[in-house]
């Protein structure tokens, strides 16, 4: 990351920006915040395995839903799709540990209506500032998912081989993205 990029952040959820969103995905579903619990062995970012063995060892169950970030704080937002421990009391454990220093934890957004079966999930981006800049950003990553995860690439799993077109959408999106942090940060 650049010198002056702040890191990710955890979302206000008081933000109209994020209230609307929230309402988007899963309308008439609040987002709360989880504090980071990791259960004994819970690797990074890995939320469906870490879920399993805090369900293996205590109970509970899985519940689905998004987790979300200011990826670029005061610029773009994204829901990720997550999962976390719901233990027999029905209480929420966010049980993954992230990559990112300081986060000690998430606003989650509980979603009722969709689970992982093994595919991936593409994030739901909005742009905090009515830039163009931002919005093409945006576009571009959603292309790119789209692009990296159609027909048999939707099952892949492991390190990818970057078609031509691939390159060219990844190079967009950094030259974009360094566009974004010279012009906020």
């Amino acid at each position: 990351m650049p010198p002056n990029f702040p890191l990710p952040k955890t979302s206000d959820n008081t933000l109209p920006e994020i209230i609307a969103l929230c309402q988007k995905i899963v309308p008439g579903q609040k987002a709360l915040y989880l504090e980071i619990e990791p259960v004994e062995g819970s690797i990074v970012n890995e939320c469906y395995g870490n879920v399993d063995k805090a369900t293996q060892k205590s109970g509970g169950t899985v519940q689905y839903g998004w987790q979300i970030w200011e990826t670029m704080p005061d610029v773009m937002a994204e829901a990720e799709f997550h999962a976390v421990w719901k233990d027999v009391d029905g209480n929420l454990h966010d049980v993954t540990p992230k990559e990112i220093p300081g986060i000690t934890k998430i606003l989650f957004l509980p979603d009722p209506t969709r689970s992982y079966s093994g595919r991936q999930i593409d994030n739901i981006r909005i742009a905090l500032k009515d830039d163009p800049l931002v919005h093409d950003f945006i576009k571009n990553a959603e292309s790119y998912f789209e692009m990296t995860n159609r027909g048999e690439l939707a099952d892949y799993h492991g390190e990818l081989v970057a078609t031509p077109e691939m390159k060219k959408l990844m190079r967009q999106n950094a030259e974009k993205f360094l566009a974004i942090v010279q012009k906020y940060y």
